[in-house]
């Protein structure tokens, strides 16, 4: 009887131990979100005070273009100071620059272009509204290295307008160019000002008072609910900047006074990825206890992922540290300790299946509470099949069997769908998702000990959720800094 009770109160703390969990799920990413929020915004009223531009683009790559390449007949190539744009015909040929969340450009009306040379080149200007047609400016001739150019007092039209007026809100910036074939011209930079950037400061009764939504103010401020998800206060950035691009929004009690915080210097991220490349390298030498072995592997990746590290472009050192954790997991496994696991394992037998059995109840949440299945191209399943594989070997080839070594199974269960979760920090609802199906795929694993069918079910499972189930309560499948775009 004292058995039975026991184990009733064990099975009770695991079950209120994972309610827990995908509660802690939600306010993480609840407060992370705000702290990027709150960042975003310090660094804004800083530029703004500053004087300095809200939209600049500085041109290192091809990826810093609209496709990563000129919009007709001419070729980009990256230089030292710019990218380097070489006609092939001597026709016109745009330049579209990205663009995160709109451009005002009632108030930031001042184009401004530097480039390398002063051979003279055609230029026209062209941007969109969303919902409006394309207005183009007359073609105009550019001299010099710098050109400042107004865009309230150039000749701008559409089909069926007389004149084009600037929006409060653009989402398409092109520069449209004209040289002789052969010609080179090296593009540096690129920057919307304001004709007078002070006057467009918010005063300090609009950053402590409540939500702004006057139609006259550039920078207005936007307080969201400090008890709102992830998902709804991006949404409501979102909504927020479609309306003003320039809009400050943050968690209602969240202090704009102080210094944005600067980004890592990159000296430091060298000498972390260098130092964590070589201690794994001096541990990967004989077996180690299971602890240090843990850490060692899934430091490097959570750091990167839950520290908000991984974004759009991924740095070098970043890149180094995932590397370097990932051959110590492969060398650890493969000439260290063996794995007690196999790829394909007894597929006849009806345990290899049972993680499969999450394929159709990802079906059917998408059916119930998501939208109708986007087509999904073979091409991104191939390479979302790897990125599947590539998780659940490290989370359970290696993470869970280091696990169960310190924990019983049961908690080494539970610990593997954490770490799991963790990968996907800061998308909440996404963590929460990822918990509870590893938290199944990892009981199918301590029965079969194969790992292709839980790298399926991994896959199709995604590809489901991102084809069906993405909109109010799931934003993305991004994670890390990436969520936040």
């Amino acid at each position: 009887m004292a058995s039975s009770a026991r184990g009733i109160l064990v099975k009770t703390g695991w079950l209120l131990a994972v309610a827990a969990t995908l509660l802690a799920f939600r306010l993480l990413a609840g407060a992370l979100t705000a702290h990027h929020l709150a960042q975003e915004a310090r660094s804004e009223l800083a530029l703004l005070r500053a004087g300095q531009p809200l939209w600049r683009w500085t041109f290192t790559t091809t990826e810093d273009l609209v496709a990563g390449r000129a919009f007709g007949h001419a070729d980009v190539q990256a230089v030292d100071d710019g990218l380097r744009i070489t006609s092939r015909d001597g026709t016109p040929f745009d330049l579209g620059l990205p663009i995160a969340r709109g451009l005002d450009l009632t108030h930031w009306p001042i184009l401004h272009l530097d480039r390398r040379g002063k051979e003279p080149v055609t230029l026209s200007i062209l941007w969109q509204a969303p919902g409006s047609a394309t207005c183009a400016s007359a073609p105009m001739t550019w001299r010099d290295a710098h050109l400042d150019l107004d865009l309230r007092a150039i000749d701008a039209s559409a089909p069926g307008t007389e004149r084009c007026a600037l929006p409060a809100n653009a989402d398409m910036l092109r520069l449209r160019l004209t040289v002789t074939q052969g010609q080179e011209l090296v593009l540096r930079t690129a920057s919307l000002l304001a004709a007078d950037p002070h006057a467009l400061v918010p005063t300090p009764q609009d950053l402590v008072g409540s939500s702004a939504r006057s139609s006259g103010m550039a920078v207005p401020i936007v307080r969201l609910p400090a008890a709102a998800s992830a998902e709804q206060m991006l949404a409501r950035r979102d909504e927020a900047v479609a309306w003003r691009p320039a809009a400050i929004v943050i968690a209602d009690g969240t202090s704009l006074a102080g210094s944005p915080a600067g980004p890592m210097p990159s000296w430091l991220s060298w000498v972390g990825a260098v130092a964590y490349a070589l201690a794994l390298l001096v541990l990967s030498r004989r077996p180690r206890p299971a602890l240090p072995t843990l850490l060692a592997g899934m430091l490097g990746p959570l750091v990167l992922i839950a520290g908000l590290q991984w974004g759009q472009r991924p740095s070098v050192p970043a890149v180094i540290a995932l590397g370097a954790a990932l051959a110590f997991v492969f060398r650890i496994q493969h000439k260290v300790a063996p794995p007690n696991w196999r790829w394909v394992g007894a597929w006849r037998s009806a345990s290899w299946w049972w993680p499969l059995a999450m394929i159709p109840l990802a079906l059917s949440v998408c059916l119930i509470w998501g939208h109708a299945l986007e087509p999904v191209q073979l091409r991104r399943a191939l390479v979302y099949l790897g990125w599947a594989t590539l998780q659940q070997w490290l989370v359970l080839g290696f993470a869970l069997g280091q696990l169960e070594k310190l924990l019983p199974a049961a908690w080494a269960v539970l610990a593997a769908g954490l770490l799991f979760a963790l990968l996907h920090v800061p998308n909440g609802a996404l963590m929460q998702l990822c918990f509870v199906a590893e938290l199944a795929w990892a009981w199918c694993f301590t029965r079969q000990r194969a790992l292709l069918p839980i790298a399926l079910a991994h896959a199709a499972c995604a590809l489901l959720v991102g084809a069906g189930l993405i909109g109010d309560g799931l934003r993305s499948l991004e994670v890390s800094a990436r969520f936040f775009l």
